[in-house]
């Protein structure tokens, strides 16, 4: 029973030393110039750039209601960025409402001052933005595709 635990425990060793290896030779190829850097991440960051659509996005210092966006993919985002306007630091608000039905409303945001933040949501369905401040302040609203 001792010498299988021992082979394996030696052949996992010599297999991660394997790996380790391979992944030295490809790093010292592309120091060397053997092979490109950038082909070696881009791979990655592919996976982490994700593929995002911009679907709407709306600008101002004053509060508004924003025009129905649909959305249609299974996950998209809503970025928000607001400043105070000189010296005069103030409440953003931001609510999400979806069109069926006007009475519920998720909070997006609620801060005073200088802020910025994202918020991924699942749903599909049209929707719209209800903005309240008197702040500086931009929104995207992005889908996944």
């Amino acid at each position: 029973m001792q010498i299988k635990i021992f082979i394996s425990f030696f052949i996992l060793i010599i297999t991660l030393l394997g790996c380790n290896e391979t992944r030295r030779e490809a790093v010292n190829r592309a120091f060397n110039g053997e092979a490109s850097s950038s082909n070696i991440a881009e791979g990655n960051e592919e996976k982490i750039k994700l593929h995002w659509n911009k679907i709407y996005n709306l600008k101002g210092t004053k509060s508004k209601k924003s025009k129905v966006f649909k959305i249609t993919g299974k996950e998209w985002k809503i970025s928000w960025k607001t400043n105070p306007q000189k010296n005069k630091e103030g409440e953003f608000i931001l609510l999400l409402r979806d069109k069926r039905n006007k009475s519920d409303a998720e909070i997006i945001a609620n801060v005073t001052g200088a802020d910025e933040d994202t918020r991924y949501l699942n749903s599909k369905g049209n929707y719209y933005l209800v903005v309240n401040t008197n702040q500086n302040y931009e929104i995207t609203v992005e889908e996944l595709k």
